[in-house]
């Protein structure tokens, strides 16, 4: 998906910056909302920073990558932004980009990884985690 992104945006085409919105969104959202991984990622970054152990690179993870996610969502949007042309058709375009990019990753997960899809389920349901 962010490589579809990538290319789509490479070539100036509204496209991608809907779908690197939607997929890079999608992921923050659910590690804002739904779980704790985000969280629990900054407290063994904390726990690095306090002692100088790295411990639990599997949770750190999770901030690089929730960073990573929040600037290709600002890249998208300023892209989006610079634009000459918009159209009130986009938010269209950009909602049905959200709904194909969610379903593509449910799908690879009910593949992969069905365990995590109950987390599609409670993006309906938010909470905050923290």
């Amino acid at each position: 998906m962010y490589l579809a992104a990538t290319a789509l945006a490479l070539r100036h085409s509204r496209w991608g910056y809907f779908i690197g919105l939607s997929a890079a969104g999608l992921w923050d959202y659910i590690n804002l909302f739904v779980t704790t991984f985000l969280r629990s990622g900054l407290h063994w970054v904390s726990a690095w920073i306090s002692t100088g152990q790295l411990e639990r690179v599997d949770q750190i993870v999770a901030v690089p990558g929730w960073i990573g996610n929040l600037l290709v969502v600002i890249g998208s949007i300023w892209a989006y932004a610079r634009l000459s042309e918009k159209r009130w058709s986009d938010l269209g375009r950009l909602a049905f980009a959200f709904i194909l990019t969610t379903g593509f990753f449910a799908a690879a997960m009910a593949l992969c990884q069905p365990r995590y899809l109950p987390l599609f389920r409670a993006m309906l349901h938010p909470h905050r985690p923290w």
